[in-house]
């Protein structure tokens, strides 16, 4: 089953080339994959019933073009495979038609009460009609993000409570929010073709993270940690 989804560009999802942010191509992915869980039954109104929610582990995106103020973005999406506790979601991002881009993410499937992974059953994912022979990168798994050896910029950042979402945890958009804080103005407006995010550790409200980066070439490195050895989030954007 391939669910589709418009969203509306405004004003706060730009930046100033009038150009969709990173941030908002995240928000547009993860709403499109929580629609769909609404469509067949699964969603955030069915939490407190089924005992179970899912957890973004990865994002790999692909974009050609960036959508602009005042598009409409048409996200289709579909549940491709699960392995165990872990299922696989692609997506394809369309303007009047039009390709922009492709994304494909990993989820870990959560029990609630027990704040432990979940094996997949076959009669909860069958309900999403997944595309298994439908992919949108040649490959099997997303290719694992590792820590660089050195950064040359640093900051840091205390977790409010507007960072935090319904699980008690920062959500995972809010961290492309701390990446920025590291990137020049003249950076923040680039348009990156490629990102990739994985999420290893949550952050809870009032802790002090410390973001780093690294900059070879045209890509950019960044980790996230809330202790010297805790790594909470590794980016990587191009």
């Amino acid at each position: 089953m391939i669910y589709k989804y418009n969203f509306d560009i405004g004003l706060q999802d730009i930046n100033s080339k009038n150009q969709i942010t990173n941030k908002k191509i995240l928000d547009c992915l993860e709403n499109a994959a929580v629609k769909h869980g609404d469509s067949v039954g699964l969603g955030m109104h069915d939490l407190n019933k089924s005992g179970l929610t899912w957890m973004i582990l990865d994002w790999k995106i692909e974009m050609e073009r960036r959508p602009s103020y005042g598009d409409v973005i048409e996200v289709h999406t579909w549940s491709k495979c699960t392995n165990k506790c872990y299922s696989y979601r692609d997506y394809e991002i369309y303007v009047d038609g039009e390709k922009y881009g492709i994304a494909t993410s990993k989820w870990l499937m959560v029990d609630i009460n027990r704040g432990r992974p979940a094996r997949i059953e076959e009669e909860y994912i069958s309900q999403y009609k997944p595309e298994p022979d439908k992919s949108t990168f040649d490959i099997e798994e997303i290719n694992k993000l590792q820590e660089q050896e050195e950064y040359e910029r640093e900051c840091k950042c205390v977790i409010r409570k507007s960072d935090i979402d319904i699980n008690g945890h920062m959500h995972n958009l809010n961290y492309m929010d701390i990446i920025e804080e590291l990137l020049s103005d003249e950076e923040r407006e680039t348009d990156f073709k490629d990102i990739r995010v994985t999420y290893k550790k949550e952050i809870k409200f009032g802790d002090e993270v410390k973001c780093y980066c690294h900059k070879y070439s045209n890509k950019y490195y960044f980790v996230i940690k809330s202790h010297e050895k805790n790594i909470n989030s590794i980016i990587e954007i191009e």
